[in-house]
């Protein structure tokens, strides 16, 4: 309060008013924003509103002359979609435009969203109808003006969505649940600015349940790490005007999907959902396409038609024409910052939208969904259905209705105006389908109860949200995301506290750090028990540790890293492969297999280490593995007489951690070959190849080459654009990567010698999965604290995989060979 009211006195507001604005509940809740706020620019506020995209006519009003009201509210959205740091950085955009699917349903929606669904920045969950459903309803809640009310309202659709037939998952595979709190921030802050914007216009009540629907959207759209989202509640095309006000032509678009309306019948009356009989059918078909129409007429540009015979016919290039309407498709933070960044071909993501999460979810639920997970043979039974199985007196009847829409949208009467006149139906007849319709659902759902009573039992308890009292249904609201775990947790009880500062019993205490159980993350996790070798007048101690990663959007995702520890001409073989790309598993796995066969050398040599690697990337070239996007990275390390030879193709890591006047000193026996050196950089230019992050390809960032660790990395591209963008990886040198050959990414070696001595204690070996967020002096520290090497592997595994989970939500596969260093007697 006290801050509201330094803010107030300062901007002039009356005093009168401060104590209303006080003990505005909204003003409280938007206390860390506002006090963000103090010292900073006069336009702090019509930046929050731009960037949030509610309102940009804000930016017209002069600052002071903003009421306190529609400042709060600017302030409270600027708390939750705070500025970016970067123009255009991964993650959900506000002012990115958002997507309705039109038409209406059984047209072959369900199956378009998910095959929309696998763009990597779209977010396509199975609707709720919440304003076909809740507008009806809405006197239910009483002046919505009054917070208690409008805060029941936001209870009551969270509630709804909560409850939906195919529940929102979120991208690690949880049900989404929804903050009430700030969905009634946020409605009543953007009806508030509305209002202010659009005086010319009656922002009445209902725009605070479009508020409430557009909140929960982009918080699910959050929880999957996407950047929009897109609704198929096709009958929302009812409501244009109102979504345009609320929008704006800036952000929001239509899909329109036509479908012939014989086949949308035929379709409602196999499904268990909605009308049954063909008057209730076709008569709610053409109102809806006639809306569509009027938006079509009148802002052409926001809406782009689509027919589902064209999807079934040439499914790819429709698909093409749809994305290519959606815009440039782009990362979500999860896969921003992968080895190599190549967004999935159009072909690829109709092929993968059968097996994907949401088919998969929906179709074992209903009937309605079964063809969701059928492929091809799906597709070639649907068209013009109704010729075979639809009886004349039907089609006849579909068409009296129809036949003006069914003419605009280039389908052709089959009777109605070639054999017979359009039939004119009396009261009495339409009163008589009404029951006739009302008497089908009845049916219906009892049939559904005895087919599939889980089925009906989802239904029913969605539609009873809607029958509740105006009364609260929840008394506390969850929320996803994960607590921070304590430096010393659970690990192990009465152990040494020094001990437990890292999980050094992994996977033991997976679950509290991440989203999988214990269980899982062990399936995911092999180690090798301690071996020694013997090198000279040292022996090094080792073990070998690595966890397959965990991918939200991918959680198959075979393990892609691989080691090999081996004894071959006397020499100790520790070599470890970080795989990448579509087949980068398969490319990892070929160069530990082969890397022995094609040395041909009979000591410890440079030269023949190097041709070996070579001689690997010529044979994975002819192989059966398409490797012209995939590839692995390949660290080498010989041990002989106590001298490492060390052969680095990549971004892999190997260090000697050594013990000088009591201090830990960590030697890097490599450098990470990456655009981020300089060197390397200049060697990729001058080979051909452009370099530069994946925004700055797309023009969304301007160009620098001042990039940082921990943002979106510079990648190497093609400089044909024409071709396509590729290969979009973050390193420099690999073995396979077909296509980056040309533009310099190349698998010749760097080298490295090391002569060990008394005062060398641990070597360390591992993929960038176990570096990228520790580094070589904590990975020393880390080794010190333990006596036995498996134990700094799991801890070292641990470690990472915890770091990865709190920094990206998500975990690179992790491989670490540690050995531990002494000198023999």
């Amino acid at each position: 309060a006290s801050i509201v009211r330094s803010l107030v006195t300062r901007d002039g507001v009356p005093p009168a008013l401060m104590g209303n604005i006080i003990n505005n509940s909204r003003a409280k809740r938007a206390s860390l924003a506002l006090r963000n706020t103090i010292g900073e620019r006069r336009n702090t506020f019509l930046q929050a509103a731009r960037h949030s995209a509610y309102m940009k006519m804000v930016e017209q009003v002069p600052s002071n002359d903003l009421p306190s009201r529609t400042r709060l509210s600017i302030a409270t959205l600027l708390n939750y979609y705070p500025e970016k740091e970067e123009p255009d950085e991964a993650g959900f955009d506000p002012a990115c435009p958002i997507f309705m699917m039109v038409g209406s349903q059984r047209s072959g929606s369900n199956w378009l969203r998910t095959m929309l669904s696998e763009r990597e920045d779209l977010a396509g969950p199975h609707p709720p109808h919440i304003l076909r459903d809740f507008f009806p309803i809405l006197d239910k809640f009483g002046d919505l003006e009054n917070e208690e009310n409008l805060h029941i309202l936001v209870d009551h659709v969270c509630t709804f969505v909560e409850k939906n037939q195919v529940t929102w998952l979120d991208k690690h595979g949880r049900p989404v649940k929804f903050d009430r709190e700030r969905v009634l921030d946020v409605a009543i802050s953007t009806v508030d600015i509305m209002r202010m914007v659009h005086k010319d216009k009656d922002i009445h009540q209902k725009y605070y349940l479009i508020a409430i629907f557009d909140e929960i959207q982009n918080l699910n759209a959050i929880a999957c790490d996407k950047r929009t989202w897109i609704c198929k509640s096709t009958g929302n095309i009812q409501y244009h005007d109102m979504l345009l006000t609320y929008y704006g032509e800036e952000r929001l678009r239509y899909i329109y999907l036509v479908r012939d309306c014989r086949d949308v019948a035929l379709s409602f009356m196999k499904s268990p959902v909605g009308d049954c009989h063909y008057y209730a059918i076709i008569s709610k078909w053409t109102k809806l396409q006639r809306h569509a129409l009027h938006v079509l007429s009148v802002s052409e540009s926001l809406v782009y038609q689509v027919r589902y015979e064209n999807l079934l016919k040439d499914n790819a290039a429709t698909m093409e024409g749809i994305n290519e309407f959606m815009g440039k498709r782009k990362f979500g933070k999860v896969l921003r910052r992968g080895s190599v960044a190549i967004l999935n071909k159009v072909e690829d993501m109709m092929n993968t939208a059968t097996g994907g999460v949401g088919a998969q979810q929906a179709s074992v639920l209903s009937y309605q969904f079964k063809n969701l997970t059928r492929g091809e043979s799906f597709r070639q039974g649907q068209f013009q259905k109704w010729r075979k199985e639809m009886n004349e007196d039907d089609i006849l009847l579909i068409e009296s209705v129809a036949h003006e829409i069914m003419t605009r949208l280039g389908y052709e009467p089959h009777i109605v105006g070639v054999t017979r006149d359009a039939l004119v139906f009396t009261d009495e007849q339409i009163e008589e389908f009404k029951v006739l319709n009302e008497l089908g659902i009845k049916k219906m759902m009892e049939d559904l109860q005895q087919e599939n009573p889980e089925d009906a039992k989802r239904r029913i308890i969605q539609k009873t949200v809607l029958e509740q009292d105006a009364v609260m249904l929840s008394s506390t609201d969850d929320e996803n995301g994960l607590s921070d775990v304590d430096e010393e947790d659970e690990f192990d009880d009465g152990e040494d506290k020094i001990k437990k500062m890292h999980p050094y019993k992994w996977p033991r205490g997976a679950s509290k750090v991440g989203y999988l159980t214990d269980e899982q993350v062990s399936e995911r996790f092999q180690v090798k028990e301690t071996s020694v070798l013997k090198s000279g007048k040292f022996s090094i101690k080792y073990s070998v540790a690595m966890q397959r990663g965990y991918y939200p959007s991918n959680l198959d995702k075979p393990c892609q890293d691989a080691f090999l520890d081996s004894n071959y001409l006397e020499m100790q073989w520790l070599c470890v492969f970080d795989g990448h790309g579509p087949t980068g598993h398969d490319c990892a796995e070929y160069a530990r297999d082969n890397v022995i066969n094609n040395y041909n050398g009979v000591a410890m040599s440079k030269d023949a280490i190097g041709a070996s690697l070579l001689n690997v990337n010529k044979g994975l070239h002819g192989s059966d593995i398409d490797d012209s996007n995939s590839g692995t990275t390949a660290l080498t390390v010989l041990v002989k007489g106590g001298e490492l030879l060390v052969a680095n193709v990549g971004d892999c890591r190997c260090v000697v951690v050594s013990l000088v006047d009591g201090k830990l000193i960590a030697t890097a026996l490599t450098s990470d070959q990456t655009p981020h050196r300089k060197d390397e950089l200049e060697r990729i230019k001058k080979a051909g190849g452009l370099v530069m992050t994946s925004e700055q390809y797309d023009n969304d960032e301007p160009m620098h080459e001042n990039w940082l660790d921990g943002d979106s990395p510079p990648r190497i591209w093609h400089p044909n654009r024409k071709e396509g963008k590729f290969p979009g990886c973050a390193f420099t040198r690999s073995i396979g990567d077909q296509n980056g050959e040309g533009i310099g990414v190349t698998a010749d070696a760097e080298f490295s010698k090391y002569t060990l001595s008394d005062k060398d204690k641990f070597l360390l070996i591992g993929s960038d999965g176990m570096f990228e967020f520790i580094s070589d002096a904590e990975a020393a520290r880390i080794c010190s604290l333990y006596d036995d090497p498996i134990e700094v592997c799991r801890a070292l595994v641990g470690e990472s995989y915890r770091r990865w989970i709190k920094c990206e939500e998500r975990t690179d596969d992790i491989t670490v060979i540690a050995g531990f260093i002494s000198k023999d007697d």
